[in-house]
């Protein structure tokens, strides 16, 4: 790599960099959104309340307000775990106004960390270009624009899978075992869907010793010990299946339990927020919503005009993923490394979103920097024709194409068959 091109590469990413963040802090004050839920949820729970059925009441004040609960569902909107909630508190006291601007800075530093961490893993200078390539992309995409309008926590899951990936591929060191073993039980207790990404990794279990395995699940060991043992964390986390289970009847069967809930105060100014100040903000122009909803029942319906029942899609999805398993190990690729395994870890579990009776709305497709990155740091010319469709989904994610209807979603499943690819037939490469 010239010094030239350096220089060039290094232009084009701090540029990108300053435009986003100056859209980005105008698009954090807008509307709080669902970032609200999780800051009330998190104080709900440090006050020893369960956030998942709560009703604001008259008495409650601003400390647990949320406008977007005040439909008459049973269930709140509050759908992140509690242990995720726990994570929040030592923000969650702070005024909405300030937390917004904490969320979105720590946003970009799982973004830059990400980055970071797979740089690390390149080995050639065109797989490192393509890595920065990647992560400044991904900043303009409409998944990442909508993540940050709504206070989202969808960057989490591909960030902790790259951290996991990047220390479990030593299988030496202890103190890795150890760091990829706190990754492994914090992403399962964060979103408990993550299990199918670890799920491939049981075919590299013979290459780890008892002492690595001890040590990776003394963690997970340790936390599942600590929430067992306590009557809240158990009562916490079967009020969150339950209203997991609400989500499924509001959004996909119909049933939902309802129930009466005190009226919306309308606060105009609170916790540093000011709707007239939103409504200015608003009128920029910096935000335009154009979310596409890329699950497979939408899609059945549009084609077929038929929704289909909870169950089928449930067999639907287990038949598919058991189908990716089968095809994954036919092709007994020789020189299949860490990466494989993950890529194709990554793609069921972007597979369950696809086939989830919840509504997936933009902001899910900020998932996808794992699969982006991990296939930037496994670049080869060998593949060119699969990295130039790869780029062209991530277009599709940017551009609105009036003349292609749905160009989200088509990039979004071509993504999938792309890195499940990868996943099937990368082979480690020599590099000279």
């Amino acid at each position: 790599m010239t010094r030239t091109y350096r220089i060039f590469i290094g232009i084009v990413v701090v540029g990108a960099l300053i435009w986003t963040i100056i859209r980005d802090w105008h698009l954090i004050k807008l509307m709080p959104g669902d970032i609200r839920n999780r800051v009330v949820g998190a104080r709900l729970q440090k006050d020893n309340q369960s956030p998942y059925f709560y009703k604001w009441k008259a008495g409650d004040g601003i400390r647990y307000y949320d406008p977007g609960n005040f439909y008459s569902y049973s269930a709140s909107p509050s759908t992140a775990s509690p242990f995720f909630h726990i994570l929040l508190y030592p923000l969650a006291d702070l005024e909405q106004q300030a937390f917004n601007k904490i969320w979105l800075a720590l946003q970009y530093l799982l973004l830059t960390v990400s980055v970071f961490l797979c740089l690390r893993l390149a080995e050639t200078n065109a797989q490192k270009t393509a890595v920065i390539l990647a992560g400044a992309g991904i900043l303009f995409t409409d998944g990442w624009i909508h993540s940050i309008v709504l206070g989202q926590l969808y960057l989490i899951p591909p960030f902790l899978a790259i951290t996991f990936v990047y220390y479990f591929q030593h299988n030496k060191p202890p103190l890795y075992a150890v760091i990829s073993g706190i990754v492994f039980i914090i992403a399962l207790l964060v979103r408990p869907t993550l299990l199918l990404f670890f799920l491939p990794f049981i075919f590299l279990a013979k290459q780890y010793t008892k002492k690595y395995k001890v040590l990776f699940f003394l963690p997970s060991l340790l936390l599942l010990v600590w929430l067992l043992s306590s009557s809240t964390q158990r009562n916490l986390w079967m009020d969150y299946r339950k209203n997991i289970d609400e989500q499924v009847k509001i959004h996909y069967t119909g049933n939902a339990t309802l129930q009466a809930s005190d009226p919306d105060p309308k606060y105009t100014v609170w916790e540093g927020l000011d709707y007239k100040e939103m409504e200015k903000e608003s009128k920029r122009g910096w935000f335009v919503n154009t979310s596409q909803h890329v699950n497979v029942s939408f899609l059945v319906f549009d084609i077929f005009h038929t929704k289909i029942s909870l169950q089928l899609l449930i067999t639907l999805f287990f038949i598919t993923g058991a189908a990716m398993l089968i095809v994954f190990m036919y092709f007994n690729m020789p020189g299949r490394t860490v990466y494989n395994f993950s890529l194709l870890g990554y793609a069921l579990y972007m597979l369950c979103d696809f086939f989830s009776p919840i509504v997936r709305h933009q902001y899910y497709a900020v998932q996808w920097v794992f699969p982006l990155l991990i296939a930037a740091v496994l670049f080869t010319s060998q593949y060119w024709k699969l990295y130039i469709l790869m780029g062209i989904c991530l277009l599709l994610n940017i551009a609105e194409v009036p003349f292609i209807k749905m160009e989200h979603t088509i990039g979004e499943y071509l993504w999938l068959v792309c890195f499940f690819y990868l996943a099937v037939f990368y082979k480690q490469q020599k590099i000279s």
